[in-house]
């Protein structure tokens, strides 16, 4: 994995105890991420899976932080377009702190996702109608929890017989 801080707006001190981490391998590194030519030279440099854009929480007011979030986000998918061929673009995650603001991220792909704290709200406003939902959010959130793949049809039907739709 591969965490790219500006150094103008977070440090290196802020960020989490990554010695603690033994099964990821995390390379951290300064970069100015609104920059074209940073995003492409760390795009050409390495293959990437997915990419998330994280908002600053610090020294912003939200309105600065969304902007230069959408500013990211528009520059990295710039970047994995031209650089990338289009069947092994990476999905974006997008964090945008204002849900207004979600309305106004260009949307990209399938595997593109814009969240805001209103997921958060909407997960808390579902459990404090019903707390038996907390199993089933822990299931989904956990490490390691709920995935969406494809499986085998044969554990659950009788491939032998013939079904009409």
């Amino acid at each position: 994995a591969l965490v790219v801080f500006d150094p103008e707006h977070t440090s290196s001190r802020n960020a989490p105890c990554l010695e603690q981490l033994d099964r990821l391998s995390i390379t951290v590194e300064e970069a100015d991420v609104t920059e074209p030519h940073v995003l492409d030279e760390l795009v050409e440099r390495r293959s990437f899976d997915h990419v998330i854009v994280l908002c600053h929480r610090r020294h912003m007011t939200t309105i600065e932080s969304d902007a230069q979030a959408l500013v990211t986000l528009l520059l990295v998918r710039e970047s994995l377009h031209r650089i990338m061929p289009l069947d092994h673009q990476p999905g974006v995650v997008t964090e945008l702190l204002d849900v207004h603001d979600v309305e106004i991220a260009p949307a990209n792909g399938a595997d593109d996702f814009i969240v805001s704290e209103r997921l958060t709200g909407l997960m808390l406003s579902q459990l404090s109608e019903n707390i038996e939902l907390e199993k089933v959010f822990r299931a989904f959130f956990r490490p390691g929890g709920a995935a969406n793949a494809p499986r085998p049809l044969d554990p659950y039907v009788d491939p032998s017989r013939r079904f009409t739709v």
